[in-house]
């Protein structure tokens, strides 16, 4: 099976945290379906792979229940995102009584 080259680079980056290639192969393409998708949904990423939607989903849930992964992570993302209405709010309103008060968070 030839593998796109962006396919491939997440394959090289993947294949680690699994036990077989097929494995890593399998986690890269699902990775970039679920960045075309921007979404976490099963059925957007189902939607991203090639063929059709439904057995692309069943595909996803067996990988799923199958892999075993070596590691446990969490992909965030720490942009500070500018909220100038934040002190309008009734909970900021609230914690701002509380801390006047001397209460702790």
């Amino acid at each position: 099976m030839r593998l796109p080259n962006a396919v491939y680079q997440t394959v090289a980056s993947h294949a680690a945290l699994f036990d077989d290639v097929k494995q890593a192969q399998q986690a890269a393409q699902i990775l970039q379906a679920q960045l075309q998708a921007q979404s976490p949904r099963l059925t957007d990423i189902a939607r991203q792979l090639h063929g059709k939607a439904d057995s692309n989903y069943k595909q996803l849930q067996r990988f799923l229940h199958k892999v075993d992964l070596k590691a446990e992570f969490v992909i965030g993302d720490v942009t500070e995102i500018a909220r100038p209405h934040a002190r309008k709010t009734d909970l900021w309103q609230f914690m701002a009584t509380q801390l006047e008060l001397g209460a702790s968070p």
